[in-house]
């Protein structure tokens, strides 16, 4: 077992900046017809009534540190001359995005998986009934976390009390976090369970907030390539989604995880 077993909760902090999912595909030509884009839409209007054409761009709540920026640059790439679709919720806290090569759904706002995975469903249904891929080269779930001190009472405590010491790095030094301006890790991990699967772990301080307050961030983002049966995409994501809230825990002291506030589900 990569990581071990831990009790599923609620924070009623949440940590969580974004989730993302995607699925990649070979170019679809017909999703560039503003008609096909309609019948697409016309599926998911309830939902996601507001719609931006536009180009690929890096969308957050937050303004991420420049090791985030090009996780993501690699996740959403940019291609010039290339347009993305966009449909945002009344909240505009949940986005679908769908171009000629890929579609995501990214929750700003996120509380439960099966909320989550229901949306995406949803999505990747619609996209399958109109556009008809024949394969999916990639899939992904991205989960990005960003751990704030004063948000949670904890402004005085330091980085060595919250985190574990794997994610922390030399930061796990009393003597030498002080000194320490910014720590950027990342690292690439086989998911022993599922053949071909991966994390990429990004991992570090940032100075994001206003007032310049350091926070802390845990980027994972699972994939897998090359899937040809679409049945199985639900599989893939139910367990990438056990395995990221095995991290997630792996990755905090306790001192952390009570000061988030966790109810059992």
């Amino acid at each position: 077992m990569l990581f071990p077993e831990s009790e599923r909760v609620l924070y009623q902090k949440n940590p969580l900046s974004e989730v993302i999912c995607q699925v990649q595909f070979p170019a679809i030509l017909k999703i560039t017809s503003e008609e096909n884009i309609a019948v697409f839409q016309e599926i998911i209007r309830a939902d996601y009534p507001f719609y931006v054409p536009k180009q690929p761009e890096l969308e957050s709540s937050l303004t991420l540190p420049i090791e985030l920026k090009t996780v993501m640059e690699q996740f959403f790439p940019k291609v010039p001359g290339s347009i993305v679709y966009q449909f945002s919720d009344k909240t505009k806290t949940r986005t679908i995005v769908l171009s000629k090569d890929f579609l995501a759904l990214t929750f700003r706002a996120y509380s439960r998986w099966e909320a989550f995975l229901a949306e995406f469903n949803k999505a990747e249904k619609a996209l399958r009934d109109v556009f008809k891929p024949s394969v999916y080269t990639r899939l992904g779930l991205r989960y990005k976390d960003m751990i704030t001190r004063t948000k949670l009472g904890l402004g005085s405590t330091s980085w060595s009390e919250l985190i574990q010491g794997p994610i922390l790095g030399l930061l796990g030094d009393r003597n030498v976090e002080p000194y320490i301006d910014k720590s950027v890790n990342k690292v690439t991990i086989k998911i022993p369970d599922i053949p071909g699967a991966t994390i990429q772990l990004t991992s570090g301080t940032a100075n994001v907030l206003e007032g310049g307050e350091q926070v802390f961030y845990i980027d994972a983002d699972f994939s897998i390539k090359d899937l040809e049966e679409f049945n199985a995409v639900g599989n893939y994501l139910s367990q990438f989604n056990t395995i990221a809230g095995r991290l997630f825990r792996a990755s905090i002291r306790p001192k952390l995880h009570s000061a988030m506030e966790p109810t059992s589900i």
